[in-house]
């Protein structure tokens, strides 16, 4: 597990993670199913967030006539590098632009990818950087790969993860840190391959993003879950499935085939043995920009045939981009 947002600053190009996702074969085998699906030959394709360009090779591999890979950091140049060696004759270009704010080119797209996915979908900024270029890019009638993002979350019993957080309740050379526990669980985490987690309850499908129409990202979610297997309960594991193509999905689940993205972990600040027909009520609230954004989520567990409340955690987190 690590966290997620606590540094004031991330590296314009973490190149480890670059190399994660194009090491992913789920993740590019995937893409590339959907741009065998959905590309035509002679097609324009813009790949959004274009990174080293294995999306855009795979476009242009597909049949597209002209490729545009727009991206805002310094990783551009190696991207055109990998082209010239690998494509000199390919009508690709890299263009260095900001896709959320900047001048967009003034070509017409038959089809957009934009794999902006945060571990939860929406860190990204998928939605709003998707939405303009849907309404000045894609030509109508055009495809976009994804064309939907299902949120989903589930209540989890993780014995390994909540001992991690919990470090701070013990003594270390006689001396008590227990002060730094409130801070370890307003925290929110990056669940990492091989840290297991128990589903206590059937996972939630808590919001369903139709990237075709939609207009702003959701701001606050909800879902309510029946315990349906009991244990001890130790947060709310989120995450997401995309649609690439009719009948071709990317799931995220704890539960799937691994890929480079985890889980976002939500704590809750105390453990709480939970049986089968207890109910837990789970809110989040997400606001964010271009600088930062701020996690709020609120869980509410009611015991079997108890209308007071168990439990009410209300915890939150900021995270620097």
């Amino acid at each position: 597990m690590e966290e997620l947002f606590s540094a004031p600053g991330f590296e314009e190009f973490p190149l480890d993670l670059h190399l994660a996702m194009v090491q992913d074969q789920g993740r590019v085998r995937a893409f590339d199913q959907a741009l065998e699906a959905t590309v035509k030959k002679g097609d324009t394709v813009v790949d959004v967030g274009s990174g080293t360009g294995i999306l855009a090779f795979l476009a242009h591999q597909r049949g597209a006539g002209k490729v545009l890979g727009l991206e805002v950091s310094d990783i551009i140049e190696a991207a055109r590098s990998t082209q010239e060696k690998n494509f000199p004759d390919a009508d690709i270009q890299f263009l260095r632009v900001d896709a959320h704010r900047g001048r967009l080119p003034k070509d017409k797209a038959d089809v957009l990818v934009c794999e902006l996915l945060g571990n939860f979908g929406l860190e990204e900024q998928i939605v709003p950087i998707l939405r303009r270029l849907r309404d000045r890019m894609l030509k109508p009638g055009g495809k976009m790969i994804p064309d939907r993002v299902d949120l989903m979350a589930c209540p989890v019993d993780s014995d390994e993860v909540y001992d991690q957080l919990c470090g701070w309740g013990r003594r270390y050379r006689k001396i008590d840190f227990s002060a730094f526990q409130p801070l370890a669980f307003n925290r929110v985490y990056h669940l990492a391959e091989g840290e297991k987690v128990r589903f206590l309850a059937e996972p939630s499908h808590i919001k369903s993003l139709d990237l075709y129409t939609i207009q702003r990202a959701p701001r606050r979610l909800e879902a309510n879950f029946e315990v349906s297997r009991g244990g001890r309960f130790h947060g709310m594991v989120t995450w997401f499935r995309a649609r690439l193509a009719p009948d071709l999905w990317i799931d995220t689940s704890p539960k799937a085939r691994h890929t480079h993205w985890g889980q976002v972990f939500f704590p809750c600040s105390e453990e709480l043995q939970l049986c089968k027909g207890d109910r837990i009520h789970f809110k989040l609230h997400l606001d964010e920009n271009q600088e930062e954004r701020h996690w709020k989520w609120n869980v509410q567990v009611q015991y079997k045939g108890e209308d007071e409340l168990a439990a009410d955690f209300k915890l939150s987190a900021i995270g620097v981009r």
